[in-house]
């Protein structure tokens, strides 16, 4: 397929020019008529095209930020080539096991399916479309925003995946580090402190290596407030799966209130985990300030 270059100043082509069809504003090709337009093959692809597009709708902005996020702007055309050409063969994967699940898994995706009008089966597309989306996260970003391959039967959880609400980020303000907000604090213990904010902090005990802690937040740069102390060894702030920085937090005598600022290069969701690196880590708050 051709791509043409236009002036400077020249307005943007789409449709139809003399016998080419000029499409996205610098796409050509050739103007010509299918023998047989309507093929087994591209009737299956119009209606696939139809049930995805459908599906996709329903996506939660939960996974839509964290869409954009890992695959850009144009999330939603990478994701439907990803089912179209499946490259890695996860599309077909997922059919594969569609084809070889009992009756009872069947059910469940059909159950939790979103009701949409599709030419094929909808717990089929609905399950596909999840697996794939998973995949394509784990694939292209990594172990974030709790994506996961999701198996034949999973369409509880996998249907919790895909319909999370825009509920528990972090906006534009300072927060203490809350069980509501953050995962895995069960590892942690509260102390107060009158010069920590909102007067206590977090301190992790039994930690160990691949223990995490972490929050999602919308924004672009954010502050991460911790004490330093005789007690403390170090913590990895990792944000969408790639290590910023290694604090150590270890120091003589016991101050509240220092404080790591992270600027990030776009305003999106971010998966933000503050990891294991060495002995107890402790945390104050987060403050997300653009």
């Amino acid at each position: 397929m051709a791509t043409v270059y236009l002036p400077m100043g020249y307005p943007i082509q789409t449709g139809a020019e003399f016998q080419t069809i000029i499409y996205q504003g610098n796409l050509v090709r050739m103007y010509t008529i299918p023998v047989d337009p309507r093929t087994a093959s591209q009737i299956y692809q119009r209606k696939l095209f139809s049930d995805l597009m459908k599906m996709r709708a329903t996506m939660g902005l939960f996974l839509k930020r964290a869409m954009k996020t890992v695959l850009g702007s144009n999330w939603g055309s990478v994701l439907y080539q990803l089912a179209k050409s499946d490259d890695d063969g996860k599309w077909a994967e997922a059919l594969a096991a569609w084809d070889g699940a009992d009756d009872e898994e069947k059910a469940g995706w059909n159950g939790v399916a979103p009701f949409t009008a599709t030419y094929n089966d909808p717990g089929k597309v609905f399950f596909a479309l999840v697996h794939v989306s998973g995949c394509a996260i784990l694939k292209f970003g990594g172990n974030i925003f709790n994506a996961s391959p999701w198996a034949i039967g999973e369409w509880v959880d996998g249907a919790a995946w895909w319909n999370r609400l825009w509920i528990d980020i972090l906006g534009k303000y300072k927060y203490d580090v809350d069980p509501s907000l953050f995962e895995n604090l069960s590892y942690t213990s509260n102390v107060n402190d009158a010069g920590s904010y909102m007067g206590d902090y977090r301190v992790t005990f039994n930690a160990g290596a691949g223990f995490f802690i972490r929050c999602f937040m919308y924004g672009r740069i954010f502050d991460f407030y911790y004490p330093v102390g005789p007690s403390f060894g170090s913590v990895k702030v990792v944000v969408d799966g790639v290590l910023l920085d290694t604090i150590d937090q270890y120091a003589d005598q016991f101050l509240a209130g220092q404080t790591a600022q992270f600027i990030l290069s776009v305003k999106n969701l971010h998966d933000v985990r503050f990891e294991y690196d060495s002995g107890q880590f402790a945390l104050d708050a987060v403050e997300v300030t653009e």
